[in-house]
């Protein structure tokens, strides 16, 4: 409801976005607490297949996209 071109409202951008890159890299830490090794190991015979399957997809199809967009 409130962005940079809402009437009568200023925001310093700039701050918003900072703020966003130290949620973002606080998200990540908290993450990181809770994640074990063995866990990934546990699950690593869908994992690791998952993964490379789903960058193999991925990179070509962004490829494609951006080509598309004259990128």
């Amino acid at each position: 409801m409130i962005g940079p071109y809402t009437p009568d409202f200023v925001g310093d951008v700039a701050l918003a976005q900072q703020l966003a890159e130290v949620g973002v890299a606080l998200l990540m830490f908290g993450v990181g607490l809770h994640f074990h090794v063995n866990d990934l190991v546990a699950v690593r015979r869908i994992a690791v297949p998952g993964a490379l399957g789903q960058s193999a997809i991925a990179t070509p199809a962004a490829t494609l996209l951006t080509a598309g967009q004259g990128w």
